[in-house]
C-alpha cells in the first residue's frame, strides 16, 4: 500500500516462518496507522535483498494482541547477532496499540540482511521492517543473469542446477522445444538452486533457461541448456561388449562388439596399424580417449569387468599416464600401457570383479600425464 506520506509498502514477503494476524482497532500516535494494524508473528526470519554495504535498519511494532505487559517476550537478532533481549512492546511502548520503532545499522553481505525473531514468552512479532541505503533510497536492485546452468536428463524427467546470484529471491524456469524458443515459464517462484522437471516426454530435446528475480524486477535470462529424458536402457542379458571409439562389428571367434556408447566425455582415434598378440587386432585398432565415463547397464548383482587397452599413439613409456575407477573407486593408478604393455601396438586386459548397483556399473578415466584411453570393455555376468 501506499502511506498517506507517499510511502511505498510491499506485500509481505521475504519470510520463512511465523504466521499473519490482522485488527480494526485505532492506532494512537502515528500518521500511519494501517501500518501497525497487521503483523507477522512466532519465530521466523526475514532475508532482505540488498546489494553489499551499509544500510539503515527499521523495525516496527505495535502490541495488537497482549493485553498488559511480560505477556510477549521475544529476541530479535540482525545478521545472526543479537540486537535486541526480551523485547516487551507492550511495556516500551507504554501500553497496545501504540507504535515502536527500533533503528540499527545493518550491513549487508552477500546480498542480504537477515533478521530473525527467537520467542522468550509468547510469540516474537513484527509489524513492518525498512532496509534503506545511507542515503534513504530503495535497496534492491535487478539481478545478473543467472550462470552455471546444468540439465541432467533422466526417465521421463531433466534435472536442473545453477548458481547463486546475489540479491535474487526467486528464480524461474522457461522450456522451449526448440533451440530459438519461445520460452515459456515451467516453474517460478523457485528459492533452491535445482529444480526437477517431470513433466516431459522421453525422447523429446528439451530447451532451458532460467532467471532470477526481487523485488527490483527479473534478470535476463542465463544461457540455454538442452536434454533429452530417455527410458532406463534394459540391461542386455549375457553381458555387453563395446568397441570403444570403433563401430559393431563380429570377431572372429563369433563374439559381438557394440558400436562405441554408455559414454560421456572424451574423443575417439583409430589406426591401421598391425597389432601384435591378439587375434581380435579390430578391437585394439580404435579407442576412446581423454576424461570418460562409461556407464554400463547391467541388472543389479556381481559381474566381471575386463578393459582393454593399446598404445596406438603414444611412441614410449611415461608418455600417457591416467587412472581407472570403477563404480568411483580407484583400481588402476597411474597405468602405462606402454610400458605394461612391452610396447606400443600390443594389447593389455585388465580384469575386475564388479557390482552393479541402481542398474549399472561405471567405468571413469582421469588423465596424469596425456589422456586417458580405452579399446574395449566388457561386462560379463560372474561365474
Amino acid at each position: 500500500y501506499t502511506a498517506a506520506d507517499g510511502t511505498q509498502w510491499l506485500a509481505d514477503q521475504y519470510f520463512t516462518g511465523g504466521w499473519t494476524y490482522a485488527t480494526h482497532q485505532s492506532i494512537s500516535g502515528t500518521t500511519d496507522p494501517l501500518l501497525y494494524r497487521s503483523e507477522r508473528y512466532g519465530n521466523q526470519t526475514y532475508r532482505l535483498p540488498a546489494a553489499d554495504g551499509v544500510y539503515t535498519l527499521k523495525l516496527h511494532f505495535a502490541e495488537i494482541y497482549a493485553n498488559g505487559p511480560g505477556q510477549r517476550l521475544f529476541n530479535v537478532a540482525v545478521n545472526g547477532q543479537q540486537v535486541l533481549a526480551g523485547l516487551d512492546i507492550f511495556a516500551e511502548a507504554g501500553g497496545n496499540y501504540r507504535p515502536l520503532v527500533k533503528s540499527f545499522t545493518g550491513q549487508a553481505s552477500g546480498g542480504y540482511v537477515t533478521v530473525s525473531l527467537a520467542s522468550v514468552r509468547g510469540d516474537g512479532k513484527l509489524s513492518a521492517l525498512e532496509l534503506l541505503s545511507n542515503g534513504g533510497g530503495s535497496t534492491p536492485t535487478v539481478p545478473a543473469a543467472p550462470t552455471g546452468l546444468t540439465a541432467t536428463a533422466g526417465n521421463a524427467q531433466v534435472d536442473l542446477a545453477w548458481s547463486f546470484v546475489t540479491g535474487a529471491t526467486s528464480y524461474s524456469i522457461k522450456r522451449s522445444t526448440a533451440s530459438a524458443g519461445p520460452f515459456s515459464a515451467v516453474a517460478s517462484g523457485l528459492t533452491a538452486t535445482t529444480y526437477a522437471d517431470i513433466a516431459v516426454s522421453n525422447g523429446t530435446p528439451y530447451f532451458y533457461q532460467v532467471t532470477a528475480s526481487n523485488a527490483a524486477g527479473e534478470s535476463a535470462p542465463s544461457s540455454t541448456v538442452s536434454a533429452t529424458p530417455t527410458a532406463p536402457v534394459t540391461p542386455p542379458t549375457g553381458g555387453i561388449r563395446v568397441n570403444a571409439g570403433g563401430a559393431a562389428y563380429t570377431a572372429a571367434d563369433g563374439t559381438q562388439w557394440l558400436a562405441d556408447q554408455y559414454f560421456t566425455g572424451g574423443w575417439t582415434y583409430a589406426t591401421y596399424q598391425s597389432i601384435s598378440g591378439s587375434t581380435d587386432p579390430t578391437l585394439y585398432r580404435s579407442e576412446r580417449y581423454g576424461n570418460v565415463t562409461y556407464r554400463l547397464p547391467a541388472a543389479d548383482g556381481s559381474y566381471t569387468l575386463k578393459l582393454h587397452f593399446a598404445e596406438i599413439y603414444a611412441n614410449g613409456p611415461g608418455q600417457r599416464i591416467f587412472n581407472v575407477a570403477v563404480n568411483g573407486q580407484q583400481v588402476l593408478s597411474s597405468i602405462d600401457i606402454f610400458a605394461e604393455a612391452g610396447g606400443n601396438y600390443r594389447p593389455l586386459v585388465k580384469s575386475f570383479t564388479a557390482q552393479a548397483s541402481g542398474g549399472y556399473v561405471t567405468v571413469s578415466l582421469t588423465g596424469v600425464r596425456g589422456d586417458g584411453k580405452l579399446s574395449g570393455l566388457e561386462l560379463l555376468p560372474a561365474q
